[in-house]
């Protein structure tokens, strides 16, 4: 084989969130933005002609201008308000960051992922759970221990030790949605078709 370049294993990443209290505190400035937000804008035509009505033109000002100066002092004043409101979601962004970790699981190989697959041949239970999905005949393996042992051998960042893949699957703060977005990020890695021929 002359190619010119090595064949990279193929990589998949997927962002988990270690302080999940941090991303309810996003999603929670981002709600208070939109709902502000749309309260302003829904109000903005009638606060602004409440402030040109009430609005006393200053020595030498005109009546016009007066009106001008509050009506753009209605709409500074939002401005400034969502703006203090958008930095909060700005730094719930920034903490959320710093909390959450990328895994990256690399593809095994073809002949190390067939023997692991071989090494875990499914259970009626793993096939029973494979048909609630809608899968046909038996399920392609057994789900904990391939999970277990994928994890850990195409972790690549960080590089999980059976320990901490048991920490993982069997920890309490580790939610089921959490663990299966790893298993399928490390199954992706082995799986997924290359862009060019999708």
């Amino acid at each position: 084989m002359s190619t010119q370049l090595p064949k990279v294993a193929r990589r998949f990443s997927v962002p988990i969130v270690m302080r999940p209290e941090l991303e309810d505190a996003l999603t929670l400035a981002r709600e208070a933005l939109d709902v502000r937000s749309e309260s302003l804008l829904a109000s903005a035509a009638s606060r602004i002609r409440a402030a040109r009505a009430r609005v006393v033109p200053a020595d030498g000002e005109t009546t016009v201008d007066a009106e001008s100066r509050a009506g753009d002092a209605v709409v500074d004043a939002d401005v400034a308000e969502l703006r203090i409101l958008s930095e909060a979601v700005e730094a719930a962004q920034v903490a959320l960051a710093e909390v959450t970790e990328v895994f990256t699981f690399r593809s095994l190989g073809r002949k190390a992922w067939r023997e692991l697959v071989a090494k875990h041949p499914p259970t009626a239970e793993d096939t029973e759970a494979w048909a609630t999905v809608g899968g046909q005949g038996d399920a392609p393996w057994e789900t904990d221990g391939l999970r277990r042992d994928l994890l850990h051998l195409a972790s690549e960042s960080p590089v999980l030790s059976t320990a901490d893949v048991a920490a993982i699957v069997d920890g309490d703060g580790w939610s089921e949605p959490e663990v299966d977005l790893l298993f399928a990020a490390a199954i992706l890695a082995q799986s997924q078709i290359p862009a060019q021929v999708r």
